[in-house]
């Protein structure tokens, strides 16, 4: 008998499936944990050895279950939030970056692969709808009746009516948008942009007014500010908060100490200024907290949670606590000054407390926070954390493990682990995952400051011009995408750097300050090599436009001559080109040939990053002044034709 209930308990399930838009009944989930296919037929890319890749988690608003969505294994989970533990597994999504509940028993997932929103009944384990959005949408977030999607491929927020179930407009933002947040009383959004797309700016915080559906303004983070994750809005209202890197791209890579290439920030933004209010760091004096991917806070906006991705950290800041110093409302207690750190903490506090602008030196001061006890770090037992949600109580934290495939939960009163869960077996360990790994850690970097994804988001670029100490100091370039390393050497801009392999290991000895053995060395090449590109979001039913097509044709012409130098598989002859484009600070004036392929996604453009976009790198101004190809003597009808078809490679 009890094998019969669990076959026609399965049929059921099967039935269900199929039937999208069906009422849903009103009985209790049921605790019972098994996979069914949701739409075998949409993602191949998913195989049943995948990683487990745990992301984005979200309480229900009830606080009795959870949700969190699986990057490589395209999986949705479904948690018991009271008793802790996994109760559903819903396979099938392609590449889900977000989850948001939009009722007790409705979740909306974004998946980045698919360009699309699915909504899911998780009681009856079915997707009641698929809505085409934006492309490549990331993070998601809900304002009433409307859910608003980062579309990161286009650079721009899509607005889905949840009652037509449609994309109704979309809203064109800074660059690389990936998570959203919606103040308390819905009258603004706040979208975080990954990286800068020109080298004289920091990356935007783009506000978007709710009710006229337009951005009100872009909000620049200092300069140097890059992988911008998660953002948030203070629950009364005053103040969003952001995690980012911030690269010291003034300075020379000569040393790591102190924060001196890299440190990593929570900026706090005034709403109603519309301006960075103060920036502080998540780093210690000599140890750093590489990535902070995550955020939440707790319902009095008395503290802030953050995951340190990089080093597998909780960060816990005392909120109320730095608001009143921020505003020189009053002072840290108890600084001792016969602490070195203590004392210069105490001499920042009261400059800060005698005139609150100086707020600003903070996110320089790696001991202020710290000494004041309103900052304290504690280690998870997990891999890169990155989804963390605050229960209803104000005191469970839930986290997901990017790497190690699990949630854990954090008592944040006690400060103590409460229980892990895997979210399933894992599969053998391949030499390209260990490498990816490794990729994303901080640990292995002398005092945790960086890791190799701070400077390479999703293994691209972050936008900023460094001062590596390849060529010299006192030379500039801008940080180049390591898509396709492997097969377009040589490698840098100037071709310092013969081939990726020399690459890497250079990377560890003069970026990470750390000589690892070669087994790490190959783990990581393994997982460059590995990388695929993302189709770009130009491409219509995947091929190209009928202006790309036009451009297409230019482009191999002896017209426009792009083809002597982008030519082949990868789009580059792999050689070295003087183009007119050397800088007051360079030493050489010919350049490696960079690949085409996802230059939808690798602004800004030119060795040191001074163009924004393709329509500013092929204007009149500078075609005139650079060689790239015979561009300068097409007419703006061809250029715009030359354009669609480079956008689409």
């Amino acid at each position: 008998m009890k094998t019969l209930a669990i076959s026609l308990f399965l049929l059921t399930v099967l039935l269900l499936t199929s039937m999208r838009n069906e009422k849903t009944p009103s009985e209790p989930l049921e605790v019972v944990q098994f996979s069914t296919a949701l739409n075998s037929a949409k993602n191949s890319s998913v195989t049943k050895d995948a990683f487990r890749s745990p992301q984005a988690i979200a309480y229900s608003e009830d606080g009795r279950w959870m949700a969190s969505v699986d990057f490589t294994k395209g999986a949705l989970y479904i948690l018991d939030a009271e008793k802790q533990s996994l109760v559903k597994e819903i396979s099938d999504f392609d590449r889900p970056f977000d989850v948001c509940w939009i009722d007790d028993r409705t979740v909306a997932v974004s998946e980045y692969g698919s360009h699309q929103i699915s909504l899911v009944d998780v009681k009856k384990v079915a997707v009641k709808q698929e809505i085409a959005c934006t492309p490549y949408p990331m993070g998601i977030a809900l304002a009433d009746y409307q859910l608003l999607v980062s579309g990161f491929g286009k650079n721009e927020v899509g607005v889905i009516d949840l009652k037509k179930l449609q994309e109704t407009r979309v809203i064109p933002v800074w660059y690389q948008p990936d998570f959203i947040a919606v103040d308390p009383d819905k009258r603004y959004a706040w979208v975080s942009n990954l990286t800068p797309k020109s080298s004289k700016n920091g990356a935007k915080i783009t506000q978007i007014d709710l009710q006229k559906l337009e951005v009100k303004k872009e909000v620049e983070l200092p300069f140097g500010s890059s992988n911008v994750r998660q953002i948030l809005c203070n629950p009364k209202g005053k103040w969003v908060y952001v995690v980012h890197t911030y690269g010291k791209v003034m300075l020379p890579t000569s040393q790591l100490e102190r924060g001196w290439v890299n440190s990593n920030i929570l900026s706090i933004i005034d709403v109603e200024k519309g301006e960075v209010y103060a920036s502080v760091p998540f780093d210690y004096t000599t140890k750093g907290a590489a990535d902070p991917w995550g955020l939440a806070i707790s319902p009095d906006a008395e503290r802030l949670y953050a995951s340190l991705a990089g080093v597998n950290q909780l960060a816990i800041i005392e909120l109320k606590k730095l608001h009143k110093y921020l505003a020189g409302e009053a002072m840290p207690q108890g600084l001792a000054t016969n602490d070195a750190k203590a004392e210069v903490a105490l001499d920042v506090w009261q400059a800060v407390h005698k005139d609150p602008s100086k707020r600003k030196v903070l996110i320089n001061k790696f001991a202020a926070l710290y000494a004041a006890d309103l900052l304290r770090r504690y280690d998870l037992p997990l891999t890169n954390p990155r989804g963390i949600a605050l229960a209803k109580d104000g005191v469970t934290l839930a986290l997901a493990g990017y790497f190690s495939g699990d949630v854990v939960w954090f008592d944040t009163g006690q400060k103590k682990v409460l229980k892990t869960i895997p979210l399933g077996e894992q599969p053998e360990m391949t030499l390209a995952r260990k490498g990816e790994m490794i990729f994303h850690d901080g640990t292995s970097t002398y005092q945790n400051w960086l890791s190799c994804v701070s400077c390479h988001p999703h293994g691209r670029a972050d936008g900023l011009n460094w001062d590596l100490l390849n060529d010299g100091i006192g030379s500039p370039k801008n940080a180049k995408s390591l898509l396709l390393s492997h097969a377009t050497p040589p490698s840098m801009s100037t071709g310092i750097r013969a081939n990726y392999e020399v690459a890497v290991k250079a990377g560890f000895y003069f970026i990470k300050f750390n000589k690892a053995d070669e087994e790490h060395y190959a783990a990581v090449r393994s997982y460059l090599s590995n990388m695929k590109p993302d189709p770009s979001p130009y491409l219509v039913d995947g091929r190209l436009s009928e202006d790309a097509l036009k451009g297409k044709k230019l482009f191999e012409s002896d017209k426009a001559g792009c083809y002597k130098c982008h030519s082949g598989e990868y789009m580059t002859d792999q050689k070295m080109h003087g183009i007119g484009t050397k800088g007051e600070y360079d030493r050489r004036q010919e350049f490696d040939t960079p690949t085409l392929i996802e230059v939808w996604r690798t602004a800004p453009y030119l060795h040191d990053g001074s163009i924004s976009d393709l329509k500013e790198l092929f204007s009149e101004e500078v075609r005139t002044q650079h060689w790239h190809g015979k561009t300068k003597y097409l007419t703006d009808e061809e250029i715009g034709y030359l354009i669609s078809y480079v956008k689409s490679l």
